[in-house]
């Protein structure tokens, strides 16, 4: 069996959930959109800059709010 650090599971696992996330909130999920906006914001997933990340993370914020999520 091969073993691998903790800092590599939990970049793994962080992985897989931001997938997940994204693909619940493409679908119309609200509070997936709404933690895709606050998690983006707070540096999740790679941008070329910081203006991007704070345009995608608004965009998510702004779907999460049309979609019911009172901000």
């Amino acid at each position: 069996m091969r073993r691998i650090g903790i800092g590599a599971l939990a970049a793994l696992l962080l992985q897989v959930a931001d997938d997940w996330l994204e693909r619940a909130g493409e679908a119309g999920h609200a509070e997936s959109q709404y933690w895709l906006g606050i998690l983006i914001g707070d540096g999740l997933g790679d941008y070329p800059d910081e203006a991007q990340r704070e345009e995608v993370a608004e965009a998510w914020l702004r779907l999460a709010h049309v979609d019911g999520i009172l901000l």
